[in-house]
């Protein structure tokens, strides 16, 4: 049976140092529980209730990171930590104590989303949309966030530069205004807006 080496007591975690080369991290509140000091030896049962402890405060350090690159859908949380092999019931743990906090919120993720792609001009709802489906979003929360957000009236002037900027890399070709049409459909955006585009780029001709 292993045994307990040293403590190291740093932030709000208790460093376990075993004898076997292993490392436990726990709360200060397992660390009250379980009464642990340095040279106990920890039996099978302790040993494995210390060893979910740890698992439970880095599966919750492995979110914690993967937020801090950018906000994330809690779809994209359960795959995530998935793939880093922690159990079902420390996902969970971790997601709710995440929406908890604040931290995972599907609608704000969604709402952020929208925003994002629609200040850059080059998607359309149907793209974002798409997106969404694909972050794992619920369609009630996709259609909440598309209509706080007006994706779905995009804005005219920034569409008109996109398509003028697609039209003239087309130079010399045949049939530019189609392709450019062709090209907005595929970028996501709506029929009748495209017409409307269109029309002006024609105009310009």
């Amino acid at each position: 049976m292993p045994g307990i080496v040293k403590l190291l007591f740093k932030d709000n975690i208790v460093s376990v140092e075993l004898d076997n080369g292993e490392f436990l991290n726990l709360s200060y509140d397992a660390y009250s529980q379980y009464k642990i000091s340095s040279g106990m030896n920890i039996q099978g049962d302790l040993y494995s209730e210390l060893y979910e402890e740890s698992r439970k405060i880095e599966c919750r350090d492995r979110a914690l990171r993967y937020l801090s690159v950018r906000a994330r859908s809690v779809d994209e949380m359960v795959k995530y930590l998935r793939k880093k092999k922690f159990s079902e019931i420390q996902i969970a743990q971790t997601t709710g104590y995440l929406k908890d906090k604040g931290y995972l919120d599907d609608y704000g993720f969604s709402t952020g989303f929208v925003k994002c792609k629609m200040k850059s001009g080059r998607f359309g709802a149907d793209i974002i949309i798409r997106d969404l489906y694909r972050k794992g979003i619920n369609k009630k929360i996709i259609d909440r966030a598309i209509k706080e957000c007006g994706a779905g009236d995009p804005d005219m002037d920034k569409l008109y530069e996109l398509a003028l900027k697609k039209y003239n890399s087309l130079e010399g070709k045949e049939n530019r205004v189609a392709k450019v049409g062709n090209y907005l459909r595929g970028r996501g955006f709506d029929y009748d807006s495209i017409k409307k585009v269109l029309k002006r780029l024609g105009e310009g001709e």
